[in-house]
């Protein structure tokens, strides 16, 4: 059977590949094309290979796989675990920081979700969005109102809060980043240095 390399982000080195009608093919999500040429290149190959009868079905990776081995994935920011002390509620907040940035000042930064559009896009089923809202809450991270008839429940992201969050994790962690200064060395040989240089650094 014929095998392709898939790249190793995928936690796959070679897999086989079945043999698909060339139309199914061309449903492939366009995420996919773009995995740094690779996909791409080992798609039109197979795509040939299929039109000349060279590649007869095998047992392995499909199409199909492929769209979910490859599929968006979940996002957490690691700095919203470590402030909320849950992956839920970091999953939470990391996408409604996305959508805030996304709507670029619009509706006052407000934004509406339902139920099940954040179990498609972040994973979150019932239970957790409801224990993730609270903590969120609890922490001042995110707002809520409701708005309309019937009453539409609507999220806004604290941004203050957020960034009070993020600047003391920073602080404590990578602080002394922050305090370094840079010296300025003396010029040679009409030559001057970055101040980007540590200090002491001199030019050849």
């Amino acid at each position: 059977p014929r095998s392709f390399v898939i790249p190793a982000k995928a936690g796959i080195q070679f897999v086989g590949l079945t043999a698909f009608k060339s139309n199914q093919i061309d449903d492939l999500d366009s995420r996919l094309r773009g995995n740094d040429g690779v996909f791409d290149e080992h798609l039109s190959s197979y795509k040939r290979a299929l039109k000349s009868d060279r590649l007869k079905p095998v047992q392995g990776m499909r199409p199909s796989h492929m769209m979910v081995v490859f599929d968006e994935p979940i996002v957490a920011q690691r700095w919203a675990v470590t402030a909320t002390g849950s992956v839920t509620a970091a999953v939470m907040i990391s996408y409604a920081l996305q959508l805030s940035q996304a709507l670029q000042g619009k509706n006052e930064g407000w934004f509406a979700k339902t139920i099940k559009e954040w179990q498609v896009e972040a994973g979150l089923s019932r239970s957790e969005q409801e224990t993730a809202r609270a903590r969120l809450l609890e922490l001042g991270l995110l707002m809520e109102r409701r708005v309309g008839m019937p009453a539409r429940l609507e999220y806004r992201v604290n941004e203050g809060r957020v960034y009070a969050l993020v600047d003391a994790q920073a602080t404590e962690s990578f602080g002394h980043l922050d305090d370094r200064v840079y010296a300025v060395p003396e010029a040679k040989n009409g030559k001057r240095a970055s101040r980007a240089f540590p200090p002491g650094y001199r030019p050849l």
